[in-house]
This record gives C-alpha cells, sequence and structure tokens, in this order.
C-alpha cells in the first residue's frame, strides 16, 4: 500500500510484488590488498534488503501489540481482516498479534511505503593472506514529493531514511592451531535508528578441524527478540552446531 500527497490524500495504491536492484556499480583492487566497492540502490515501494537474512529465522514472527503503537498509516479493511487472522489476545479486544515478517512493515512506523534509492559502498582489506577484514554501509532515502527540497536543507534524518551496516574479521587457515576459521560479524539490515534492531545481529563464528576431513563449525551470536511478548525486544544469545565434511 501507498499514500501519497501533502501529507497524505485517500489515494491508496496497491502493489502485487516488490523489487529491488543493486547496480550499477564499480569495484577497484589495489596490490591485491585493498578493495573498494560502490554501487547504487533502486528500491520500489515496499521492498526490503536481504529479506531472508542470516537472522531471518529469529524474526519470521514478530508479536504485535496495537495499543502500545501508533501506525504511520491507517489500515483498510481488507488489512484489518487480514491482521485479525493472526490475533493472539486472551480476550475479545483484538489488540495482541503474532504476525509473519511480510506482515509487519505495515504496522510498523519504519514501513517504506514510497520507492527508495541510495548506494551501497564496501571497504575490503587482506593483512598477508591471514586476515580478511570488511566493512559495509547502505543509504536509503524515499523518494516523497518533498524530498529534494529536505535534501537541499540537508534534512535528511526527517524524509524517510534506512541504513544497513555490516563488519566482519575472518582469521583464515593454517593460523590458529587446529581452528580452520574465527569469523567475527556485525549487521544490521534496512534499519530506522539506533532504536530499530530487528534484524541486528554480531557474534563469533569459528570451525574445528576434525579427523575424516570433517570440521566442527560453532556460531554463538547475539540477536534482538520479544521472547517474553511484552513488546521490549531484548537480547538473546543464540547458538548453532554444524559438521561439515569435505570431499
Amino acid at each position: 500500500m501507498q499514500i501519497d500527497g501533502s501529507p497524505y490524500t485517500d489515494d491508496v495504491r496497491w502493489r502485487e510484488g516488490t523489487w529491488g536492484m543493486l547496480g550499477p556499480g564499480i569495484s577497484a583492487t589495489i596490490n591485491n590488498r585493498y578493495n573498494f566497492k560502490f554501487a547504487f540502490n533502486i528500491n520500489s515501494a515496499g521492498f526490503q534488503p536481504e529479506y531472508f537474512n542470516a537472522n531471518y529465522l529469529n524474526n519470521r514472527a514478530i508479536y504485535y501489540n496495537a495499543s502500545d503503537e501508533d501506525l504511520e498509516f491507517p489500515l483498510i479493511t481488507e488489512q484489518i481482516d487480514m491482521l485479525n487472522s493472526f490475533d493472539i489476545s486472551s480476550n475479545s479486544d483484538a489488540t495482541e498479534f503474532l504476525v509473519p515478517k511480510e506482515i509487519h512493515p505495515i504496522l510498523s512506523k519504519t514501513f517504506n511505503a514510497f520507492p527508495a534509492f541510495g548506494f551501497t559502498t564496501e571497504f575490503g582489506y587482506t593483512y598477508k593472506n591471514i586476515v580478511d577484514m570488511s566493512a559495509l554501509i547502505s543509504l536509503f532515502i524515499q523518494n516523497k514529493s518533498n524530498t529534494l527540497n529536505q535534501l537541499a536543507a540537508f534534512e535528511i534524518g526527517g524524509i524517510g531514511t534506512y541504513y544497513s551496516i555490516g563488519a566482519n574479521i575472518s582469521i583464515k587457515d593454517n593460523v590458529l592451531k587446529h581452528i580452520s576459521f574465527l569469523d567475527f560479524y556485525l549487521s544490521n539490515i534496512f534499519f530506522w535508528s539506533v532504536d530499530d534492531v530487528d534484524k541486528m545481529l554480531y557474534g563469533v563464528k569459528m570451525g574445528f578441524k576434525l579427523p575424516l576431513r570433517l570440521m566442527l563449525i560453532l556460531d554463538i551470536g547475539q540477536v534482538f527478540y520479544d521472547y517474553n511478548l511484552v513488546n521490549d525486544k531484548m537480547k538473546m544469545l543464540n547458538a548453532g552446531i554444524e559438521i561439515k565434511m569435505d570431499f
């Protein structure tokens, strides 16, 4: 759904799908150690970059309490009927819901109801083929009717801006004894402010060498989830174990 106008009109527009594009872009490598990348972001209204990200399983269902939040955009009858199918209220007031990730954006103040454009840039560095380091940042700006005027006035924070960040430090094989790799990572995707932590993820991932060409992979990360269903996203430790075989 998209509502536009000044400030808004009753013009409701429907989309049957969304799309996003990263590009065109450029990449440059210097001395086989430094790598620079730059590309443009072009997204339709409602598109969420990296929807199926590493944190998807932790936020594919999201608790929503209608009495605690004010909607940025009014819901129409069809949307209200759809929302009611996810009602988990203990009484008949229909204020508590457990909604899928694809529905939650229309209930959030961070919903991108307009097309967004921007850029992504990434810097990478390799130290003696031992350690790889990289950092990424993306900026997305909603294309509203008054966007250009606000940009000219340097009022970036009030025009619907979104960000993505990522950082990774990877220690390669044959550096630490019995360790195939050791990765430290941090990411947050398409967030609005420092309080928007639904998709934030940081932690460490390591691989241990085992006999018979096997590898034990341990992933310990910190995520944010409303596991008590109190409309308060709190830190939660997330751990995973894998066994990998090289043929």
